[in-house]
């Protein structure tokens, strides 16, 4: 518990990085509101999570709707958590899980990185908040095995893209330059013809 207090107040205290995209400018504000939240700073995170509505708003007025969508998702889970550090129990658990069921209905990009903080974990973590520690180790199960499936539909979703046609050719072009390279180094022909050439001569 000690640790994570360290660790809410260190992301409390990250510098903003000026940025022209709103949603990289977003990502500091996030980590900052759930570390003050999280270490009862009320003023700053609520100023973080004004500030990520702002941004929200930004891109929605830039038609931006992919990352408008995600810092919403952000904001929804910011604001739960300070709500919960002011004391309003009552619907802290809804608008937690709306954020979450908001960020399983996502359509993730393959060329962006996760979630700082996953929404659904966020959730784990705040039913722990609330005394509901069985509930939440069935959350984060729940998280790791969805997790454990986008994988297996996308296996290269971490190299950035999905294999393509060129992908797959190109890595075929590697192997038979990569063995061929082998041959020559070895000294050894290339094919049939060159080996029976080869024994004629012995």
């Amino acid at each position: 518990m000690q640790a994570r207090t360290v660790i809410d107040e260190m992301a409390a205290a990250l510098d903003v990085r000026p940025s022209k995209f709103a949603h990289v400018t977003a990502i500091t504000h996030f980590a900052r509101a759930l570390g003050a939240a999280r270490s009862s700073q009320l003023e700053a995170a609520k100023a973080d999570v004004a500030k990520l509505a702002e941004l929200r708003d930004r891109l929605r007025a830039a038609n931006d709707a992919y990352w408008a969508e995600q810092v919403d998702i952000q904001w929804q889970a910011a604001a739960a958590w300070l709500a919960l550090t002011e004391g309003w129990a009552d619907d802290v658990l809804t608008r937690m899980r709306a954020a979450a069921d908001a960020e399983d209905r996502t359509e993730k990009s393959p060329v962006t990185p996760g979630p700082l903080a996953p929404a659904r974990e966020l959730l784990g973590a705040m039913l722990l908040a609330t005394g509901k520690p069985q509930e939440a180790l069935a959350r984060v199960r729940g998280n790791a095995g969805q997790g454990a499936q986008s994988a297996r539909r996308h296996p290269r979703r971490r190299q950035g893209r999905r294999p393509g046609r060129r992908g797959r050719r190109g890595g075929a072009a590697l192997r038979c330059r990569g063995g061929a390279h082998r041959e020559r180094r070895s000294g050894a022909p290339r094919d049939r013809r060159g080996r029976a050439f080869v024994a004629k001569q012995d």
